[in-house]
């Protein structure tokens, strides 16, 4: 898979929905792309002037997106939901998309109660893939990429991540945790046999540069940010257990980054199969 074939674009026709356009028309495909161009309306509106209203302003979205894209073809939807949150959910269950964009403006939060929108909790209810993304990675192109390295790589992460470094100069970061691959160094068989099947299909298949490392930290979720924020990493690649930076607050990654955040966070629900 070269590129996002299938991508739904839940819209807010705020600034959210501009940073999501544009990061869509660079994952698209030309000639073979579907986006959903999606607006969740609550469920006890009845006023039709706001609709027609959104029915505009998502028919001008879909101009924009076929004169940007070749061939691309987009489909418009309002579907109307008691929760953003679950409308995107059930709108990615039936039309299953490899991909959920999703912008976000606000800035670091150290407290969240509640949350209107989860990319953990949207990932794993759904299943799809959720890429996360602030202004500050407006018009930033995918360069880099750290991935999170445990004794296996689930292939979905591999499924994912294969498209996003097709026909670019891309650097992947294998990167594990010291405290949790111990025998790393020493040899571990399943660690080095995961390691180089990986290594192979990125090597291979799309020819990037590969980098492995070993990092240290008592919170995964912490440490993998600090280290993606080191190198200067375009997107973090997580799945919804390795997103949490403390349980009691309820604070994830995707809370951790600054409004302004070049870094793009794409999280995606783990599956027992592995790379074999």
């Amino acid at each position: 898979m070269s590129a996002f074939r299938n991508i739904l674009l839940p819209v807010d026709f705020t600034s959210n929905t501009h940073i999501a356009i544009k990061r869509a028309i660079d994952l698209a495909e030309p000639d073979e792309s579907v986006i959903h161009l999606l607006h969740i309306s609550k469920a006890n509106a009845k006023e039709a002037t706001a609709d027609s209203r959104d029915w505009a302003r998502l028919k001008d979205f879909k101009r924009f997106l076929e004169n940007s894209i070749r061939g691309v073809k987009i489909l418009i939807e309002i579907y109307k939901c008691d929760s953003i949150e679950k409308g995107i959910v059930q709108k990615a269950m039936e039309k299953k998309p490899e991909l959920i964009i999703i912008a976000r403006n606000k800035g670091r939060r150290f407290l969240v109660l509640t949350k209107r929108i989860s990319p953990a909790r949207i990932a794993k209810l759904s299943h799809v893939p959720v890429l996360t993304i602030k202004p500050g990675s407006d018009d930033r192109k995918i360069r880099s990429i750290v991935v999170p390295f445990r004794s296996v790589i689930p292939k979905d992460k591999l499924n994912v991540l294969v498209p996003l470094v097709w026909k670019r100069k891309t650097t992947v970061f294998l990167v594990a945790m010291q405290n949790e691959l111990k025998d790393f160094e020493l040899g571990d068989t399943s660690v080095s046999h995961t390691l180089i099947e990986t290594y192979r299909l990125l090597k291979e298949d799309v020819n990037c540069q590969i980098v492995h490392k070993l990092i240290s930290g008592s919170n995964f979720a912490k440490s993998m940010l600090r280290f993606a924020e080191s190198v200067g990493a375009d997107v973090l690649l997580v799945n919804p257990d390795e997103i949490r930076v403390s349980a009691l607050g309820k604070l994830d990654i995707s809370d951790m980054l600054e409004k302004n955040s070049k870094m793009q966070l794409l999280t995606i629900a783990q599956e027992a199969q592995v790379v074999l």
